[in-house]
């Protein structure tokens, strides 16, 4: 089957995965577009679980300056851990196999104690010699989902999303 832009028709609708996700989920976020970082340890502190950021793109402009954004994760007040972090149209999807529309697989993946996974705003930038980017669309509903596979305790993080640029350049 093909879907999207490939010329198949709209995408099938996003399945939640937090209802039959065994680890638990730690907590839900709500990240308004252009929004700040997020301090786990001001949450109440994170240890196991999956925590789920729920983004939803604007409706415009659908051109950008400068398209590409990230979202890094980095370690804050406690030690080191394994993070595991997927960008998806799913929420709590850990599927290990990446699919660049997001229907069978995360559009993105990385395992890393320092996490930085990039996206796109209305354009693809993926291909030969670059690294995967979710491509976002307008008026969509995207998820980061992370997990401390290996956390024994606290496993605090800080992240920071870097957004894509829509003013014109002076």
């Amino acid at each position: 089957t093909s879907w999207g832009s490939g010329g198949g028709g709209p995408l099938p609708p996003a399945e939640d995965f937090c209802t039959t996700y065994t680890g638990g989920v730690w907590q839900r976020t709500t990240v308004p577009w252009k929004g700040g970082g997020y301090v786990t340890r001001d949450m109440g502190g994170w240890g196991s679980g999956a925590w789920v950021l729920e983004i939803t793109t604007p409706a415009s402009p659908t051109t950008w300056t400068s398209p590409t954004g990230n979202i890094s994760l980095v370690e804050f007040g406690s030690g080191s851990a394994l993070r595991e972090v997927t960008i998806s149209r799913s929420p709590c999807d850990f599927r290990t196999t990446i699919d660049l529309l997001g229907v069978t697989g995360p559009m993105v993946i990385e395992n890393d104690a320092w996490p930085t996974l990039g996206f796109t705003m209305g354009t693809s930038v993926s291909g030969p010699g670059r690294a995967p980017k979710a491509e976002f669309k307008p008026s969509e509903t995207y998820y980061v989902n992370v997990r401390n596979p290996l956390c024994a305790g606290v496993c605090d993080a800080l992240l920071f999303i870097n957004w894509p640029n829509n003013k014109p350049p002076r």
